[in-house]
């Protein structure tokens, strides 16, 4: 086990469990981290670090089952070399996959476009090892795709933030690396009708793997709309061939895009800051989030970017904030819990103008009673990131 700097790395399975045990009994309050890629919530000053970077193994890959067991310290960019070589990628969109680790993504449910096409990892996630606070290891789930025992559980601590145990290994679903993939951008398109396409889009039966629509900067507001498929040549093709035909029969300015430059536009925007702002919304409420929150923030902000995922009804907005940001966040908040959504801080400044820093989950949802429940049962003593996740847990 290395110590260095107040961080604590088990390298092993069993230290990590004699670690996190031996924590328990001195009643140390604990910080798990990752790759340290997402920062949401605050860190405690007297927190003891423990990072898992030294659990960095592949501890079983059946490439005929299209799963693949880890260490919760494998990179993304680790693991993704190794399943490349049969052919396989776990599809989890990171803004920095050298960096971010399989428990760090799992921790804090990190999705990207393709969640459109391939789930969260709640949907890709079959089985997990855990070391609890008290420092007592458990394990849910199994090793294939249609094994649900203690399926619950595996699905339970993705996007927990660390607050109800430490993950030490993974089992997830894999998917195989596809034979092509394409993509096209519609430009210039007004709130109303970005919506109107991604309806188009459905009634037409096409299945893109991705829908990313970046916000331009000029008045009024617009978008331009990339359209990403992938899977075998002759169904890209035809599903490519099918959009251009709708934005020739609509009037739409289509025009053919390199995938690679797509995802990197998106990529940009949700590693933006030092203000970073996600909300959630009902996709058909496209355009009224756009009018009622995006933009009365966007223009208190400087240097402001922003793209969203229209047919799940998610956007990202960054930029520098300006003393009027923190009031027009607040407003924007109320506005997207009005109609049923949330909006998260993923990142901001240490301190905006004097400001104490802005509360980054907004109001608890329904289930939080629920949520307080498991927390007792988990972390009864909250000395896991105490106080990091919605309403303080």
């Amino acid at each position: 086990m290395r110590q260095g700097g107040g961080i604590l790395e088990p390298n092993t399975l069993p230290e990590a469990t004699t670690l996190m045990r031996d924590l328990a009994s001195e009643g140390a309050p604990v910080f798990l981290r990752g790759g340290g890629t997402h920062t949401i919530g605050r860190q405690n000053d007297d927190d003891v670090i423990v990072s898992t970077r030294g659990l960095n193994r592949i501890v079983e890959y059946a490439p005929e089952d299209q799963t693949v067991t880890v260490e919760a310290g494998v990179t993304i960019a680790q693991l993704s070399e190794v399943l490349a070589t049969r052919g396989q990628r776990l599809v989890v969109d990171v803004t920095d996959p050298q960096r971010a680790t399989v428990g760090g993504a799992i921790a804090a449910n990190v999705s990207g476009p393709r969640r459109l096409r391939f789930g969260s990892l709640k949907d890709l996630i079959l089985g997990v090892s855990l070391v609890r606070a008290d420092g007592v290891a458990a394990r849910a789930g199994g090793k294939v795709v249609k094994n649900v025992a203690g399926f619950d559980l595996s699905k339970l601590v993705v996007g927990s933030y660390g607050t109800l145990a430490l993950v030490t290994t993974a089992t997830l679903r894999v998917h195989p690396l596809p034979e092509a993939s394409a993509a096209l951008r519609i430009a210039q398109l007004q709130p109303p009708i970005v919506w109107e396409i991604v309806s188009a889009l459905r009634e037409r039966q096409l299945e893109p793997v991705a829908i990313n629509a970046l916000r331009g900067s000029g008045e009024p507001p617009y978008y331009d709309l990339d359209i990403i498929f992938e899977g075998f040549r002759s169904g890209v093709e035809a599903q490519v061939a099918s959009v251009f035909a709708l934005a020739n029969e609509r009037g739409w300015s289509a025009a053919q895009l390199e995938p690679d430059a797509a995802q990197a536009a998106d990529t940009e925007v949700r590693a933006a800051g030092p203000l970073r702002v996600r909300y959630t919304t009902l996709p058909s409420q496209f355009a009224a989030s756009d009018e009622r929150a995006i933009e009365p923030l966007a223009q208190t902000l400087v240097r402001s970017v922003a793209n969203a995922y229209p047919a799940l009804g998610v956007f990202t907005l960054a930029g520098t904030p300006t003393p009027a940001t923190p009031a027009a966040l607040a407003l924007a908040r109320e506005r997207i819990e009005r109609t049923g959504g949330s909006l998260l801080v993923e990142a901001q400044p240490a301190e905006a103008h004097g400001s104490p820093a802005i509360e980054p989950w907004g109001t608890p949802p329904p289930s939080f009673a629920l949520m307080q429940q498991l927390k007792a049962r988990f972390d009864p003593d909250r000395r896991l990131a105490a106080g990091r996740f919605v309403g303080g847990l």
